[in-house]
């Protein structure tokens, strides 16, 4: 029984020292960050924006190949209002992609199948990605006036070959979220 409390007291001895001496290395972790107040507030009028409706497109626009772009484009602005000057800011996309995450996927109830929409960053060859990142290099940096206008062009592209869509209606949407990259 002695040996036994003697082997326990030895072996509780040695855990003791062996993590006294761990936690000799230790280390810290900082935080640090920005607040933003008031942050920038989406002008009332693009809280819900309502792009104007695609023309009816024949399937055979799109060379019966996956990822052609049709040829008609939608404008649409989203306009920041009372922002903190000299703040920057961006806007980050999030939906349901169809194959690439720059694809937004139409609806699963919609009757229309075959195409997803591709938004790009107005007058750029850059696309928007529909996973809540931004590009850095549209962020804005914001004038004496606190307002901003992110302009972007939608266009519709093939999902499916032609043989593979479908006739009807489609919607799609996506949600965005204001960035203070």
């Amino acid at each position: 029984m002695k040996k036994i409390t003697l082997l326990t007291s030895v072996t509780f001895a040695a855990l003791c020292m062996a993590s006294t001496g761990y936690a000799a290395n230790t280390g810290k972790v900082n935080f640090s960050g920005k607040i933003i107040a008031p942050p920038c507030e989406v002008d009332a009028a693009n809280t819900v924006t309502n792009v104007p409706a695609f023309s009816s497109v024949g399937a055979n626009t799109f060379n019966d190949q996956i990822g052609v772009e049709g040829n008609e484009s939608r404008d649409f602005d989203i306009v920041l209002k009372n922002c903190p000057t000299d703040t920057s800011v961006n806007i980050g996309f999030n939906g349901p992609t169809d194959g690439a995450d720059t694809t937004l996927a139409v609806d699963e109830s919609s009757a229309g199948k075959g195409v997803g929409v591709v938004v790009y960053h107005k007058g750029s060859t850059d696309k928007v990605k529909f996973d809540a990142s931004i590009d850095a290099n549209h962020n804005k940096t914001l004038a004496a006036t606190g307002d901003s206008t992110f302009s972007y062009t939608a266009k519709l592209i093939s999902t499916k070959n032609t043989r593979d869509m479908t006739n009807g209606d489609f919607t799609a949407a996506a949600d965005f979220t204001i960035y203070y990259p």
